[in-house]
């Protein structure tokens, strides 16, 4: 079998796998002259007219769509291309590639009387947030940690902590989390060069192994009533979590009165109090948190003629200092 016979089949196999194929980079990537590659992908445009769409002009996109498959929801195209524009850390890795792989086939399957054409989504989705730019994940590693998941499998790495410092670790990972802070993996540390950590229930940062490889043996996933992440961050500000023992608390905080009407349509968590109007024109919110640096680090961001903490002592103590009085290592 020739080398353009084999390339020819192997973009109808990418077809029929629900790819959608753009000529210039198929071209950039094939055996042969770009120009051969439009050419068989027209032939096969052509000949399969009833069954291949064809969009664009310079750089033409062509998807199959199969009469017989049951037409797709036009919201199914939207829901997985909106899941796959925010989860931005799993770029490359194989969960990202099943997501394209999805949302290609739903976009082939719908009904052409329903959209004439298939919308550019790319451009009609944004995602505006620091997850925009994801550093240092590798998607060998987010493939691993989801095999080690779906396994009940540990994984073994070197992890390097904020202030610089390497050490070994086993995980027997619960749950893989995206943040705003970037994507980590929570579980319970089976083994580490810190003592400390061992038999302990932590989150760690992806992007912060090396080394990744999976475990020996396989240990059982735990029960909903041992393991529940939406009670565990329920009132957690973010990704952090309280060191243990410590309990929620009413975080009262001072805005100035210029966020009144922002206030009273916008909730920053949703363990927030309604807007209450002070004697000196400020609004006050109370918010039911842990007091955890990320949650310090948010009051702080405003400045501070712009929002001042009022409750807990411990809390204006932070702000004023800098340092948690409770833990002085939290430095915010």
């Amino acid at each position: 079998m020739g080398t353009s016979t084999r390339f020819l089949l192997s973009t109808v196999r990418r077809l029929l796998d629900g790819e959608e194929l753009d000529s210039i980079a198929l071209g950039e990537a094939a055996p042969v002259k770009a120009p051969a590659v439009r050419s068989m992908l027209n032939d096969l445009a052509d000949i399969l007219r009833d069954y291949v769409v064809v969009e664009g002009r310079r750089s033409r996109r062509y998807r199959l769509r199969r009469p017989s498959d049951p037409s797709s929801d036009p919201y199914e195209v939207v829901a997985l291309a909106v899941a796959r524009e925010m989860a931005v850390f799993l770029k490359d890795s194989l969960l990202d590639q099943h997501l394209q792989r999805a949302a290609s086939q739903a976009a082939a399957r719908l009904d052409p009387q329903q959209v004439s054409v298939v919308p550019d989504l790319s451009r009609m989705l944004i995602t505006k947030t620091r997850l925009g730019a994801p550093h240092g994940v590798d998607p060998a590693d987010v493939d691993l940690v989801v095999q080690c998941l779906l396994e009940g499998r540990p994984f073994r790495g070197r992890y390097c902590q904020f202030n610089g410092a390497e050490h070994e670790v086993t995980l027997h990972a619960y749950s893989l989390i995206l943040a705003e802070e970037g994507l980590y993996v929570y579980g319970r540390c089976l083994d580490s060069e810190k003592v400390s950590h061992i038999d302990t229930e932590r989150e760690y940062n992806v992007a912060r192994f090396s080394g990744l490889r999976v475990g020996i043996g396989r240990r059982t996933y735990p029960s909903l009533a041992d393991y529940n992440p939406g009670r565990l961050f329920d009132h957690c500000w973010g990704i952090f979590l309280p060191a243990e023992g410590e309990g929620v608390v009413d975080a009262r905080v001072a805005f100035d009165g210029r966020f009144a009407a922002f206030l009273s349509y916008h909730r920053y968590h949703r363990h927030q109090s309604e807007p209450e109007p002070l004697p000196d024109g400020r609004i006050a919110v109370t918010f039911r948190v842990y007091l955890t640096q990320d949650f310090l680090r948010f009051i702080r961001g405003f400045g501070r003629h712009q929002v001042e903490p009022l409750a807990p002592e411990r809390l204006v103590r932070w702000y004023e200092d800098g340092r948690d009085p409770d833990h002085p290592e939290r430095i915010a």
